[in-house]
Protein backbone atom coordinates (compact mmCIF):
# COMPACT_ATOMS: atom_id res chain seq x y z
CA UNK A 1 0.00 0.00 0.00
CA UNK A 2 2.91 2.25 1.12
CA UNK A 3 4.21 1.76 -2.79
CA UNK A 4 1.43 2.63 -4.22
CA UNK A 5 0.87 5.83 -2.23
CA UNK A 6 4.62 7.29 -2.58
CA UNK A 7 4.29 6.46 -6.36
CA UNK A 8 0.55 8.17 -6.75
CA UNK A 9 2.04 10.95 -4.87
CA UNK A 10 5.22 11.94 -7.29
CA UNK A 11 2.79 11.51 -9.85
CA UNK A 12 0.37 14.30 -8.63
CA UNK A 13 3.01 16.51 -7.66
CA UNK A 14 5.59 15.97 -10.37
CA UNK A 15 2.57 15.59 -13.03
CA UNK A 16 5.15 13.76 -14.79
CA UNK A 17 5.83 10.16 -13.80
CA UNK A 18 4.09 7.45 -15.71
CA UNK A 19 3.02 5.17 -12.28
CA UNK A 20 1.84 1.95 -12.92
CA UNK A 21 1.27 -0.26 -10.06
CA UNK A 22 2.61 -4.20 -10.67
CA UNK A 23 2.25 -6.51 -8.54
CA UNK A 24 4.84 -8.92 -10.05
CA UNK A 25 6.06 -9.97 -6.45
CA UNK A 26 5.47 -10.07 -2.79
CA UNK A 27 8.27 -9.93 0.18
CA UNK A 28 7.96 -10.52 4.11
CA UNK A 29 8.66 -6.56 3.94
CA UNK A 30 5.68 -3.76 3.97
CA UNK A 31 8.08 -1.77 1.67
CA UNK A 32 8.12 -4.49 -0.92
CA UNK A 33 4.89 -5.76 -0.88
CA UNK A 34 3.60 -3.71 -4.09
CA UNK A 35 5.43 -2.61 -7.04
CA UNK A 36 5.07 0.13 -8.98
CA UNK A 37 5.92 0.85 -12.57
CA UNK A 38 7.06 4.31 -13.59
CA UNK A 39 7.86 4.44 -17.41
CA UNK A 40 9.25 7.12 -19.25
CA UNK A 41 9.96 8.12 -23.19
CA UNK A 42 11.48 11.59 -24.59
CA UNK A 43 11.63 13.87 -27.85
CA UNK A 44 13.47 16.54 -29.89
CA UNK A 45 10.69 19.34 -29.91
CA UNK A 46 8.69 20.99 -27.81
CA UNK A 47 4.91 21.45 -28.25
CA UNK A 48 3.87 25.41 -28.08
CA UNK A 49 1.87 24.72 -24.74
CA UNK A 50 4.84 24.44 -22.53
CA UNK A 51 6.07 28.30 -23.67
CA UNK A 52 4.14 29.62 -21.78
CA UNK A 53 5.97 28.66 -18.60
CA UNK A 54 7.97 31.31 -17.09
CA UNK A 55 12.04 30.88 -16.86
CA UNK A 56 12.16 32.02 -13.64
CA UNK A 57 10.44 28.95 -12.71
CA UNK A 58 13.06 27.20 -14.02
CA UNK A 59 15.49 28.25 -11.06
CA UNK A 60 12.86 27.34 -8.76
CA UNK A 61 12.55 23.70 -10.15
CA UNK A 62 16.22 23.22 -10.13
CA UNK A 63 16.16 24.41 -6.16
CA UNK A 64 12.98 22.00 -5.29
CA UNK A 65 14.24 19.12 -7.35
CA UNK A 66 17.88 19.73 -5.76
CA UNK A 67 16.25 20.10 -2.05
CA UNK A 68 13.93 16.85 -2.85
CA UNK A 69 17.40 14.91 -3.82
CA UNK A 70 19.01 15.51 -0.62
CA UNK A 71 16.48 14.57 1.13
CA UNK A 72 15.58 11.40 -0.87
CA UNK A 73 19.09 10.44 -0.08
CA UNK A 74 18.71 10.48 3.91
CA UNK A 75 15.18 8.60 3.83
CA UNK A 76 16.05 5.76 0.91
CA UNK A 77 18.78 2.94 0.29
CA UNK A 78 20.31 3.85 -3.04
CA UNK A 79 22.89 1.96 -5.09
CA UNK A 80 26.33 2.82 -5.15
CA UNK A 81 27.92 0.24 -7.76
CA UNK A 82 29.54 1.80 -9.84
CA UNK A 83 29.40 0.24 -12.97
CA UNK A 84 25.26 0.20 -12.37
CA UNK A 85 26.01 4.34 -12.31
CA UNK A 86 28.42 4.63 -14.84
CA UNK A 87 26.30 2.39 -17.39
CA UNK A 88 23.03 4.08 -16.82
CA UNK A 89 25.02 7.76 -16.59
CA UNK A 90 25.87 7.05 -19.93
CA UNK A 91 22.92 5.67 -21.56
CA UNK A 92 21.26 9.03 -20.19
CA UNK A 93 23.78 11.06 -21.57
CA UNK A 94 23.42 9.67 -25.12
CA UNK A 95 19.56 9.68 -24.53
CA UNK A 96 19.52 13.34 -24.02
CA UNK A 97 21.67 14.37 -27.12
CA UNK A 98 18.42 13.46 -28.77
CA UNK A 99 16.42 15.62 -26.33
CA UNK A 100 18.55 18.38 -25.24
CA UNK A 101 15.46 20.40 -24.11
CA UNK A 102 15.47 18.01 -21.14
CA UNK A 103 18.85 19.64 -19.60
CA UNK A 104 22.15 19.13 -19.85
CA UNK A 105 22.10 18.90 -16.05
CA UNK A 106 20.98 16.06 -15.49
CA UNK A 107 21.00 14.07 -11.81
CA UNK A 108 20.57 10.56 -11.37
CA UNK A 109 19.77 7.96 -8.60
CA UNK A 110 19.30 4.59 -8.41
CA UNK A 111 16.71 3.33 -6.17
CA UNK A 112 17.90 -0.42 -3.95
CA UNK A 113 14.27 -1.41 -4.73
CA UNK A 114 13.60 -5.07 -6.20
CA UNK A 115 10.04 -3.10 -7.36
CA UNK A 116 9.63 -1.82 -11.18
CA UNK A 117 9.76 2.32 -11.03
CA UNK A 118 11.56 4.92 -12.60
CA UNK A 119 10.73 8.43 -11.94
CA UNK A 120 11.62 12.43 -12.83
CA UNK A 121 11.48 15.02 -11.02
CA UNK A 122 11.98 18.70 -11.76
CA UNK A 123 14.99 20.02 -11.80
CA UNK A 124 16.58 17.21 -14.09
CA UNK A 125 16.40 14.31 -11.80
CA UNK A 126 16.14 10.75 -13.38
CA UNK A 127 14.85 8.25 -10.84
CA UNK A 128 15.13 4.28 -11.81
CA UNK A 129 14.76 1.32 -9.01
CA UNK A 130 16.78 -1.66 -9.42
CA UNK A 131 14.54 -3.72 -10.41
CA UNK A 132 13.63 -2.14 -13.50
CA UNK A 133 16.90 -3.42 -14.63
CA UNK A 134 16.21 -6.91 -13.68
CA UNK A 135 12.43 -6.63 -15.56
CA UNK A 136 13.93 -5.18 -18.90
CA UNK A 137 14.59 -7.86 -21.24
CA UNK A 138 16.78 -5.84 -23.56
CA UNK A 139 18.59 -2.24 -23.21
CA UNK A 140 15.58 -1.09 -25.68
CA UNK A 141 13.58 -1.64 -23.18
CA UNK A 142 15.10 -0.16 -20.21
CA UNK A 143 16.02 2.67 -22.68
CA UNK A 144 12.15 3.73 -23.65
CA UNK A 145 11.64 4.23 -20.12
CA UNK A 146 14.52 6.47 -19.52
CA UNK A 147 13.61 8.66 -22.45
CA UNK A 148 9.85 8.65 -21.37
CA UNK A 149 11.58 10.08 -18.30
CA UNK A 150 13.28 12.72 -20.44
CA UNK A 151 10.25 13.79 -22.33
CA UNK A 152 8.79 14.57 -18.73
CA UNK A 153 11.39 16.81 -18.14
CA UNK A 154 12.21 18.50 -21.85
CA UNK A 155 8.39 19.37 -21.37
CA UNK A 156 8.36 20.19 -18.50
CA UNK A 157 5.01 19.15 -17.37
CA UNK A 158 5.98 19.99 -14.11
CA UNK A 159 6.13 23.74 -14.33
CA UNK A 160 3.06 23.29 -16.63
CA UNK A 161 1.13 21.69 -14.14
CA UNK A 162 1.80 24.84 -11.77
CA UNK A 163 0.92 26.62 -14.34
CA UNK A 164 -2.17 25.14 -13.98
CA UNK A 165 -2.84 24.58 -10.50
CA UNK A 166 -1.99 28.53 -9.91
CA UNK A 167 -1.86 29.81 -6.25
CA UNK A 168 -2.18 26.36 -4.54
CA UNK A 169 1.07 24.93 -6.29
CA UNK A 170 3.37 26.23 -3.53
CA UNK A 171 1.10 24.44 -0.80
CA UNK A 172 1.12 21.20 -3.03
CA UNK A 173 4.47 21.03 -3.84
CA UNK A 174 5.38 21.54 -0.31
CA UNK A 175 3.08 19.29 1.11
CA UNK A 176 3.51 16.42 -1.16
CA UNK A 177 7.10 16.34 -1.10
CA UNK A 178 7.02 16.00 2.67
CA UNK A 179 4.96 13.33 2.66
CA UNK A 180 6.45 11.52 -0.27
CA UNK A 181 9.86 11.19 1.80
CA UNK A 182 7.51 10.37 5.15
CA UNK A 183 6.31 7.72 2.89
CA UNK A 184 9.33 6.47 1.60
CA UNK A 185 10.96 5.98 4.82
CA UNK A 186 8.52 3.82 5.63
CA UNK A 187 7.02 5.86 8.72
CA UNK A 188 3.36 4.13 8.65
CA UNK A 189 0.31 6.00 9.43
CA UNK A 190 1.53 9.21 9.63
CA UNK A 191 2.72 9.48 6.01
CA UNK A 192 -0.55 7.61 5.05
CA UNK A 193 -2.08 10.39 6.51
CA UNK A 194 -0.76 13.18 5.61
CA UNK A 195 -0.24 12.48 1.90
CA UNK A 196 -4.31 11.35 1.76
CA UNK A 197 -4.86 14.94 3.20
CA UNK A 198 -2.62 16.65 1.10
CA UNK A 199 -3.56 15.24 -2.24
CA UNK A 200 -7.71 14.84 -1.92
CA UNK A 201 -8.45 18.15 -3.00
CA UNK A 202 -6.12 18.11 -5.89
CA UNK A 203 -5.69 14.37 -7.53
CA UNK A 204 -9.10 14.87 -9.56
CA UNK A 205 -7.88 17.90 -11.19
CA UNK A 206 -4.34 16.66 -11.70
CA UNK A 207 -5.10 12.92 -13.05
CA UNK A 208 -6.80 14.17 -16.37
CA UNK A 209 -4.40 16.55 -17.33
CA UNK A 210 -1.55 14.09 -16.51
CA UNK A 211 -3.04 11.84 -18.91
CA UNK A 212 -2.23 14.42 -21.55
CA UNK A 213 1.19 14.51 -20.23
CA UNK A 214 1.56 10.86 -20.90
CA UNK A 215 0.38 10.49 -23.92
CA UNK A 216 2.70 13.72 -25.40
CA UNK A 217 6.11 11.58 -22.97
CA UNK A 218 5.15 8.69 -25.61
CA UNK A 219 5.05 10.40 -28.08
CA UNK A 220 8.15 12.05 -27.96
CA UNK A 221 10.08 9.26 -25.74
CA UNK A 222 9.62 7.28 -29.40
CA UNK A 223 10.96 10.04 -31.41
CA UNK A 224 13.94 10.05 -28.84
CA UNK A 225 14.13 6.24 -28.88
CA UNK A 226 14.47 6.23 -32.84
CA UNK A 227 16.83 9.06 -32.88
CA UNK A 228 18.96 7.23 -30.52
CA UNK A 229 19.31 4.17 -32.70
CA UNK A 230 17.23 1.99 -30.43
CA UNK A 231 14.47 -0.92 -31.65
CA UNK A 232 11.49 1.31 -31.49
CA UNK A 233 9.45 -2.03 -30.92
CA UNK A 234 10.77 -1.96 -27.57
CA UNK A 235 8.53 0.26 -26.09
CA UNK A 236 5.51 -2.13 -27.27
CA UNK A 237 7.12 -4.99 -25.85
CA UNK A 238 7.61 -2.87 -22.41
CA UNK A 239 3.96 -1.86 -22.08
CA UNK A 240 3.22 -5.64 -22.57
CA UNK A 241 5.56 -6.85 -20.00
CA UNK A 242 4.11 -4.67 -17.89
CA UNK A 243 1.03 -5.61 -18.60
CA UNK A 244 1.17 -9.19 -18.23
CA UNK A 245 2.90 -8.83 -14.62
CA UNK A 246 -0.61 -7.32 -13.46
CA UNK A 247 -2.66 -10.01 -15.33
CA UNK A 248 -3.33 -11.94 -12.47
CA UNK A 249 -3.03 -9.33 -9.36
CA UNK A 250 -5.44 -7.75 -7.89
CA UNK A 251 -5.28 -3.97 -9.19
CA UNK A 252 -5.71 -0.69 -7.16
CA UNK A 253 -8.89 1.61 -7.23
CA UNK A 254 -8.47 3.48 -10.27
CA UNK A 255 -7.09 6.83 -8.72
CA UNK A 256 -4.30 4.78 -7.19
CA UNK A 257 -3.16 3.51 -10.58
CA UNK A 258 -2.49 7.11 -11.85
CA UNK A 259 -2.51 5.46 -15.59
CA UNK A 260 -2.45 2.03 -16.50
CA UNK A 261 -1.40 0.47 -19.34
CA UNK A 262 -3.45 -0.37 -21.41
CA UNK A 263 -4.15 -2.68 -24.87
CA UNK A 264 -4.93 1.15 -26.55
CA UNK A 265 -1.66 2.35 -25.46
CA UNK A 266 0.55 -0.94 -26.67
CA UNK A 267 -0.79 -0.90 -29.74
CA UNK A 268 -0.39 2.86 -29.76
CA UNK A 269 3.09 2.47 -29.52
CA UNK A 270 3.21 -0.45 -32.22
CA UNK A 271 1.83 1.22 -35.06
CA UNK A 272 4.34 4.10 -34.01
CA UNK A 273 7.09 1.79 -34.63
CA UNK A 274 5.86 0.28 -37.66
CA UNK A 275 6.32 3.54 -39.23
CA UNK A 276 10.26 3.28 -38.49
CA UNK A 277 10.77 0.04 -39.90
CA UNK A 278 14.28 -1.09 -38.16
CA UNK A 279 16.42 -3.93 -37.88
CA UNK A 280 18.49 -2.40 -34.91
CA UNK A 281 19.67 -4.87 -32.16
CA UNK A 282 17.29 -4.52 -28.86
CA UNK A 283 20.18 -5.66 -26.60
CA UNK A 284 23.78 -4.72 -25.50
CA UNK A 285 26.68 -6.48 -23.89
CA UNK A 286 26.85 -3.57 -21.29
CA UNK A 287 23.19 -3.74 -20.66
CA UNK A 288 23.41 -7.61 -20.58
CA UNK A 289 25.96 -7.33 -17.64
CA UNK A 290 24.49 -4.82 -15.47
CA UNK A 291 21.56 -6.75 -15.50
CA UNK A 292 23.66 -9.55 -14.49
CA UNK A 293 24.93 -7.67 -11.63
CA UNK A 294 21.17 -6.65 -10.50
CA UNK A 295 20.20 -10.46 -10.69
CA UNK A 296 22.95 -11.20 -8.89
CA UNK A 297 22.39 -8.62 -5.64
CA UNK A 298 18.57 -10.43 -5.81
CA UNK A 299 19.51 -13.10 -4.57
CA UNK A 300 19.89 -14.09 -0.89
CA UNK A 301 23.02 -15.69 -1.26
CA UNK A 302 25.91 -16.80 -3.91
CA UNK A 303 25.17 -20.06 -3.71
CA UNK A 304 21.64 -19.44 -4.77
CA UNK A 305 22.74 -16.91 -7.80
CA UNK A 306 25.16 -19.79 -8.73
CA UNK A 307 22.31 -22.35 -9.02
CA UNK A 308 20.34 -19.66 -10.99
CA UNK A 309 22.67 -18.81 -13.50
CA UNK A 310 23.37 -22.12 -13.92
CA UNK A 311 19.74 -22.87 -14.53
CA UNK A 312 20.00 -20.20 -17.27
CA UNK A 313 22.47 -21.62 -19.04
CA UNK A 314 21.04 -25.28 -19.44
CA UNK A 315 17.79 -23.80 -20.28
CA UNK A 316 16.92 -20.61 -21.97
CA UNK A 317 19.26 -17.54 -21.48
CA UNK A 318 18.51 -14.00 -23.04
CA UNK A 319 22.17 -13.93 -23.37
CA UNK A 320 24.68 -16.14 -22.90
CA UNK A 321 27.65 -13.45 -22.44
CA UNK A 322 25.32 -11.75 -19.36
CA UNK A 323 24.71 -14.90 -17.90
CA UNK A 324 28.34 -16.50 -17.90
CA UNK A 325 29.18 -12.88 -16.71
CA UNK A 326 26.98 -13.23 -13.75
CA UNK A 327 27.86 -16.59 -13.07
CA UNK A 328 31.31 -15.66 -12.87
CA UNK A 329 30.19 -12.48 -10.59
CA UNK A 330 28.53 -15.09 -8.16
CA UNK A 331 31.47 -17.53 -7.91
CA UNK A 332 33.91 -14.57 -7.02
CA UNK A 333 31.02 -13.65 -4.36
CA UNK A 334 31.03 -16.95 -3.46
CA UNK A 335 35.24 -16.97 -2.98
CA UNK A 336 35.57 -19.77 -5.78
CA UNK A 337 37.75 -18.10 -7.85
CA UNK A 338 39.08 -20.71 -9.82
CA UNK A 339 35.41 -21.33 -11.25
CA UNK A 340 35.10 -17.46 -11.37
CA UNK A 341 38.40 -17.67 -13.64
CA UNK A 342 37.35 -20.11 -16.32
CA UNK A 343 34.22 -18.00 -16.96
CA UNK A 344 35.78 -14.54 -17.45
CA UNK A 345 38.78 -15.18 -19.12
CA UNK A 346 37.18 -16.10 -23.00
CA UNK A 347 34.75 -13.25 -22.30
CA UNK A 348 37.74 -10.66 -21.53
CA UNK A 349 39.38 -12.24 -24.52
CA UNK A 350 36.72 -11.73 -26.48
CA UNK A 351 36.03 -8.08 -24.80
CA UNK A 352 39.47 -6.72 -23.83
CA UNK A 353 38.22 -3.06 -22.98
CA UNK A 354 34.62 -3.89 -21.05
CA UNK A 355 35.51 -2.18 -17.88
CA UNK A 356 33.17 -4.90 -15.92
CA UNK A 357 35.04 -7.99 -17.26
CA UNK A 358 38.80 -6.03 -16.03
CA UNK A 359 37.26 -5.22 -12.60
CA UNK A 360 35.91 -9.10 -12.50
CA UNK A 361 39.64 -10.11 -13.37
CA UNK A 362 41.02 -7.95 -10.85
CA UNK A 363 38.77 -9.15 -7.90
CA UNK A 364 39.70 -12.50 -9.49
CA UNK A 365 43.17 -11.57 -8.81
CA UNK A 366 42.47 -9.81 -5.51
CA UNK A 367 40.72 -12.98 -3.93
CA UNK A 368 43.54 -14.93 -5.30
CA UNK A 369 46.39 -13.03 -3.45
CA UNK A 370 47.46 -11.32 -6.31
CA UNK A 371 46.98 -8.00 -5.58
CA UNK A 372 50.03 -6.79 -6.83
CA UNK A 373 48.52 -7.86 -10.14
CA UNK A 374 45.16 -6.34 -9.31
CA UNK A 375 46.09 -3.29 -9.22
CA UNK A 376 48.66 -3.42 -12.19
CA UNK A 377 45.75 -4.59 -14.21
CA UNK A 378 43.24 -1.58 -13.32
CA UNK A 379 46.17 0.94 -14.08
CA UNK A 380 47.35 -0.52 -17.28
CA UNK A 381 42.98 -0.18 -18.01
CA UNK A 382 43.31 3.26 -16.59
CA UNK A 383 45.72 4.62 -19.30
CA UNK A 384 43.54 3.66 -21.99
CA UNK A 385 39.98 5.15 -20.39
CA UNK A 386 41.48 7.60 -17.40
CA UNK A 387 37.69 9.07 -16.60
CA UNK A 388 36.68 5.83 -15.97
CA UNK A 389 34.34 6.35 -12.70
CA UNK A 390 34.22 2.66 -12.03
CA UNK A 391 37.98 1.70 -12.94
CA UNK A 392 39.27 4.47 -10.57
CA UNK A 393 36.43 3.81 -7.71
CA UNK A 394 37.79 -0.25 -8.58
CA UNK A 395 41.44 1.36 -7.50
CA UNK A 396 40.61 3.34 -4.83
CA UNK A 397 39.25 -0.26 -3.03
CA UNK A 398 41.85 -2.24 -3.96
CA UNK A 399 44.39 0.18 -2.86
CA UNK A 400 42.18 0.33 0.90
CA UNK A 401 42.47 -4.18 0.22
CA UNK A 402 46.44 -3.60 0.39
CA UNK A 403 46.50 -1.47 3.28
CA UNK A 404 47.65 1.72 1.07
CA UNK A 405 44.79 4.09 2.25
CA UNK A 406 46.55 7.33 1.77
CA UNK A 407 47.00 6.20 -2.06
CA UNK A 408 42.66 5.54 -1.99
CA UNK A 409 42.13 8.69 -0.85
CA UNK A 410 44.14 10.50 -3.65
CA UNK A 411 42.29 8.60 -5.96
CA UNK A 412 39.05 9.64 -4.32
CA UNK A 413 39.52 13.46 -3.73
CA UNK A 414 40.24 13.98 -7.44
CA UNK A 415 37.19 12.19 -8.53
CA UNK A 416 35.76 14.05 -5.80
CA UNK A 417 36.29 17.21 -8.04
CA UNK A 418 34.37 15.49 -11.31
CA UNK A 419 31.85 14.35 -9.05
CA UNK A 420 31.54 16.65 -6.89
CA UNK A 421 27.18 15.26 -6.07
CA UNK A 422 28.33 11.81 -5.64
CA UNK A 423 27.81 10.44 -1.66
CA UNK A 424 29.35 7.31 -2.53
CA UNK A 425 32.44 8.44 -2.88
CA UNK A 426 32.46 10.78 0.33
CA UNK A 427 30.86 7.64 2.25
CA UNK A 428 34.43 5.91 0.63
CA UNK A 429 36.44 8.82 1.48
CA UNK A 430 35.92 9.30 4.94
CA UNK A 431 36.66 5.64 5.42
CA UNK A 432 39.49 5.71 3.85
CA UNK A 433 40.92 9.18 5.45
CA UNK A 434 39.89 8.12 8.95
CA UNK A 435 41.96 4.39 8.22
CA UNK A 436 44.69 6.60 6.56
CA UNK A 437 45.08 9.27 10.07
CA UNK A 438 44.15 12.07 7.82
CA UNK A 439 41.39 13.57 9.98
CA UNK A 440 41.11 16.69 8.39
CA UNK A 441 40.49 15.23 4.90
CA UNK A 442 37.74 12.55 6.95
CA UNK A 443 35.91 15.70 8.58
CA UNK A 444 35.73 17.30 5.15
CA UNK A 445 34.12 14.27 3.52
CA UNK A 446 32.32 13.53 6.54
CA UNK A 447 30.88 17.38 6.19
CA UNK A 448 30.09 16.32 1.67
CA UNK A 449 28.16 13.02 2.79
CA UNK A 450 26.03 14.42 5.22
CA UNK A 451 25.24 17.55 3.06
CA UNK A 452 24.28 15.72 0.34
CA UNK A 453 21.39 13.52 2.72
CA UNK A 454 20.13 16.96 4.22
CA UNK A 455 22.12 16.53 7.27
CA UNK A 456 22.95 20.31 7.92
CA UNK A 457 23.88 19.91 11.77
CA UNK A 458 26.02 16.97 11.34
CA UNK A 459 27.65 18.77 8.52
CA UNK A 460 27.73 21.61 10.58
CA UNK A 461 29.41 19.88 13.46
CA UNK A 462 31.88 18.40 11.38
CA UNK A 463 33.18 21.27 10.10
CA UNK A 464 33.46 22.98 13.42
CA UNK A 465 35.12 20.19 14.62
CA UNK A 466 38.00 21.21 11.76
CA UNK A 467 37.72 24.84 13.01
CA UNK A 468 38.55 23.08 16.69
CA UNK A 469 41.75 20.77 15.37
CA UNK A 470 42.99 22.88 12.89
CA UNK A 471 42.09 26.19 13.73
CA UNK A 472 45.45 27.13 13.68
CA UNK A 473 46.05 26.90 10.07
CA UNK A 474 44.17 29.97 8.81
CA UNK A 475 43.70 28.97 5.34
CA UNK A 476 42.17 25.73 6.73
CA UNK A 477 40.24 28.44 8.82
CA UNK A 478 39.18 30.53 6.49
CA UNK A 479 38.17 27.59 3.83
CA UNK A 480 35.92 26.16 7.43
CA UNK A 481 33.98 29.63 7.74
CA UNK A 482 33.33 29.67 4.73
CA UNK A 483 32.01 26.21 4.40
CA UNK A 484 29.71 27.36 7.63
CA UNK A 485 27.96 29.66 5.33
CA UNK A 486 27.84 27.56 2.69
CA UNK A 487 25.81 25.00 4.80
CA UNK A 488 23.72 27.88 6.51
CA UNK A 489 22.89 28.35 2.54
CA UNK A 490 22.02 24.93 1.90
CA UNK A 491 19.71 24.70 4.63
CA UNK A 492 17.48 27.65 3.86
CA UNK A 493 17.46 26.39 0.17
CA UNK A 494 16.41 22.45 1.14
CA UNK A 495 13.43 23.62 2.48
CA UNK A 496 10.30 22.00 0.81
Amino acid sequence: MKIRILTLCLYSLLSMSFSISAVTEKTETTKTDQESVDIDFSPTLLPSIGASVSAASRAEEKRLGQAWLRHFRGQVATSSDPLLVEYTEGLLRHLSKFNPAAGDELSLIIVQNRNINAFAVPGGIIGVNTGLYAYAQSEAQFASVLAHELAHLSQRHYARGVEQQKGQAIFNTAALLGSILIAAAGSGEAGIAALQATQAGIIDRQLRFSRDFEQEADRIGMDTLINAGFNPHAMAGMFEQIQRSTRFSTKPPEFLLTHPVTTKRIADAENRARLHPTDTETSSLNYDLMRARVLLDGESTPQQAISRFESELRGFSASESGTRYGLAIAYIAAKQFDMAQKLIAPLLQQHPDQPALIIAQSDINAGSQQLSTAISLIQQALVEAPESYSLNIQLSRLFATNNAYQKSVEVLTELSLERPNDISIWFDLAEYAGLAGDILALHKARTEFFLLRANFDSAKNQTENVIKKFGNNPIVLAEAKQRLIDIEKLRENSKI
